[in-house]
């Protein structure tokens, strides 16, 4: 056998085998994907406001007050507000706030990210971020608010001690009092 027909029989086995991982990693990606899913399901808990919204938030916090939850070990906080309110008083209230926390003197404050606006099925989100420094400490003062029209729904969380995929993760779990009357509407659990 030639060296040159040895090399195209070891090339042709690579293949083979790489045809064969990917095929069998579709499976195993998508069971990985599902075990995951019900992994973070398990290992967390549901906050209810007494204003009826949601948030899922990680087994190890715990719901410290009625405006906020904790991980004590860490310091890791994430702090939220609801209020009743129309667009144009949340969007003075927002400006307010910025300008307020950016002529902060205890701080050197900075906007790092300016507001933006997105829309979430029916819901409105406001964000914002700001480098906040004393002495030789800095961290990210992150803003986020939801909107349904009616309420506002205000997080915050300082990076760190929270992580970024930690306070997302928390802020993809949300739905107001609307949204699950609209879903359990759907399916006929709600009258």
């Amino acid at each position: 056998m030639s060296k040159v027909s040895m090399q195209i029989k070891i090339l042709v086995l690579i293949f083979v085998i790489l045809v064969l991982i990917s095929i069998t990693n579709c499976g195993t990606k998508l069971n990985i994907e599902k075990k995951l899913k019900t992994s973070l399901e398990n290992n967390s808990k549901v906050y209810e406001s007494v204003d009826g919204w949601t948030i899922n938030y990680p087994a190890s916090w715990n719901k410290v007050e009625h405006n906020y939850i904790q991980e004590e070990s860490t310091g890791k906080t994430v702090e939220f507000y609801s209020d009743s309110c129309n667009k144009e008083e949340l969007e003075k209230w927002i400006d307010s706030e910025i300008k307020r926390k950016l002529e902060a003197t205890e701080a050197l404050n900075i906007l790092v990210q300016t507001l933006e606006v997105d829309q979430i099925g029916n819901l409105l989100v406001y964000s914002y971020t700001i480098n906040s420094k004393i002495e030789s400490s800095e961290t990210l003062l992150k803003n986020t608010i939801f909107f349904d029209g009616n309420r506002k729904y205000e997080f915050r969380a300082q990076f760190p001690p929270v992580t970024e995929i930690e306070y997302d993760e928390i802020l993809k779990s949300f739905k107001s009092k609307r949204q699950i009357r609209h879903t359990l509407t759907k399916a006929n659990i709600y009258d």
